[in-house]
């Protein structure tokens, strides 16, 4: 007896020593995803977070789409996103740099995209006056002019996305304005968009609109297709997509949905009560929204390919 009692503590001692060292154990954590990461080098996604169809909530992002929304007489659909870190805000470009436009699912599934939305139209051989746009960091295009008699396409808002997740729009954009950005706020651009209007600013409809105010040709007063992206909080967003005429019926719609003037798009997102900032993407049948795989906003008519899009991946890793 008196032998086994030396045995039977050395047992419990290297049971409790086994037990403190730390062996080949799951770690999982939020972490920041470097700026110029490959769009493909993206965390795969993982089945087991989405919630739902339209749902989808890991430790670092939420998502939820709320769709059936109707108003004046266009349908419309919304995603409310929530990151733990500004690098899962992300643009992605179609093959080649954006040459080569594609359908906006296969943009999104080779970047392993949660949500993806339309950007602005790049497309990397076309030079644009007006245009200031940067992807990852990298300065893409820099035509900005200092003056608007530049026919047709007479100039684009500017939308910055900073290293903090913030939006930044710029009316008119000068290259003072966006080459200054990062010295006057302290923060780094990542991504630039040039395509807008800017609707919404710091929470107040976007000023300075007259009947014939048009940007980037689009007119104000026609009914059409729209998409924006919105700020309503440190790291938290909304998208709102619209139908138009070319998308024929809807549920809740009387007869063929109209589309949407952009005081109408401007006043459908004031009613949120929430949007510090709106900035349109590129609109008409290129407007997309993608989740799971699909075009959530599939009212019926055109899916046009595009250049690129504005995504959300997921930052949450278990290795």
């Amino acid at each position: 007896m008196k032998k086994v009692l030396p045995v039977l503590a050395i047992a419990l001692l290297l049971a409790a020593i086994l037990w403190l060292v730390p062996s080949e154990t799951v770690v999982a954590e939020v972490v920041d995803i470097p700026i110029d990461l490959p769009q493909k080098e993206n965390a795969p996604i993982n089945e087991q977070y989405y919630t739902s169809d339209l749902s989808y909530e890991d430790p670092s992002i939420s998502i939820r789409i709320e769709k059936g929304g109707v108003a004046y007489n266009t349908p419309y659909v919304i995603a409310y996103v929530k990151i733990a870190s500004p690098t899962q805000i992300r643009r992605a470009l179609s093959n080649r740099n954006g040459q080569n436009a594609e359908n906006a699912t296969i943009i999104a599934k080779g970047a392993n995209a949660l949500l993806a939305i339309t950007g602005d139209s790049f497309h990397d051989n076309k030079q644009e006056v007006g245009k200031y746009i940067v992807w990852q960091g990298q300065v893409m295009q820099h035509n900005i002019i200092e003056s608007q008699s530049h026919g047709y396409f007479r100039y684009f808002d500017s939308l910055v996305i900073d290293d903090q997740g913030d939006l930044y729009p710029f009316m008119n954009a000068s290259t003072a304005d966006l080459e200054t950005f990062e010295e006057t706020h302290g923060t780094k651009i990542v991504n630039a968009f040039a395509f807008g209007p800017a609707i919404i600013i710091n929470g107040e409809r976007r000023p300075e609109l007259t009947n014939s105010y048009q940007i980037n040709g689009v007119g104000w007063f026609k009914r059409a297709q729209r998409i924006a992206l919105c700020q309503t909080g440190k790291l938290e967003y909304m998208i709102v997509v619209t139908g138009s005429e070319d998308n024929g019926r809807a549920e809740g719609v009387s007869g063929k949905a109209t589309g949407m003037t952009m005081d109408e798009f401007t006043d459908l997102l004031l009613s949120f009560g929430n949007v510090q900032t709106a900035y349109c993407m590129d609109g008409g049948s290129s407007a997309w929204m993608v989740f799971r795989g699909e075009k959530v906003n599939d009212f019926g008519g055109k899916k046009r390919p595009i250049g690129d899009i504005l995504y959300f991946v997921s930052a949450w890793r278990e290795d």
